[in-house]
């Protein structure tokens, strides 16, 4: 008894569809010589012969008939072994990214949020969600739910007044608070900077916000405010 070499799938379903192949030439090859042989007759024979052709014609109907089934055959078949190929995998979406930037030379009024424009997310058809959203004279920025983010933040700030304030960051979702965090400065230096790289973690069923509020008693005016919203790296 002699023993069989394993083989993957894919190399059964390549054997398999090489042999379909073969079988489909061997049909070309038959409708071939039967319209050798047809047209030998016709040029051939005699007009007495006349059924003789009939009976050739026949035959050739008979075999063509067979070839036209045995193709329907093949055809179902290949169909079967072409279902079960693996399916080649989904090329990568782009990453999903926005920048939200404030206006040079903008004052950020105290006690409210920053107000940021942002430009047009670069994913197709802009599924990723992102976008700002203003309310009550302030600027939220809105993600969506069930997503990660990584945010690049850069915002720097004209300290003229060299009074200590400080900026909070919040991430909220359906009212709770996800993530705070608040940015300090003693007020010694005429300007304030603030560069930093966070992860946020999205809510499930609820899109979430993030906004910047400025805590202190003075108006600042902004050099810079830019912020770099993309999928989170896992």
């Amino acid at each position: 008894m002699t023993k069989h070499e394993n083989i993957s799938r894919e190399d059964a379903l390549a054997a398999v569809i090489a042999s379909i192949a073969k079988e489909e030439e061997a049909l070309a090859n038959v409708v071939n010589a039967e319209s050798d042989k047809l047209r030998f007759a016709i040029e051939n024979l005699k007009s007495e012969d006349m059924h003789l052709l009939l009976l050739l014609n026949q035959s050739i109907d008979s075999v063509i008939g067979h070839t036209v089934d045995m193709q329907i055959v093949l055809k179902n078949k290949l169909k079967l072994a072409l279902g079960h190929l693996p399916k080649p995998p989904k090329p990568p979406m782009p990453p999903c990214r926005a920048v939200f930037s404030a206006d040079n030379r903008y004052c950020w009024s105290a006690g409210k949020t920053l107000n940021l424009q942002s430009e047009k997310c670069h994913e197709e058809r802009n599924t990723c969600g992102l976008k700002s959203e203003w309310r009550r004279c302030g600027s939220f920025i809105i993600l969506p739910e069930g997503k990660d983010f990584r945010a690049e933040i850069d915002i720097e700030m004209l300290n003229p007044h060299k009074k200590p304030f400080a900026v909070e960051l919040k991430h909220e979702s359906n009212g709770d608070e996800l993530f705070a965090k608040k940015y300090s400065f003693n007020g010694k230096e005429d300007r304030a900077i603030i560069n930093d790289v966070l992860t946020l973690a999205q809510n499930k069923y609820y899109r979430g916000q993030i906004s910047f509020r400025l805590l202190g008693e003075k108006s600042f005016e902004l050099k810079k405010a830019i912020v770099k919203l993309g999928g989170a790296d896992k």
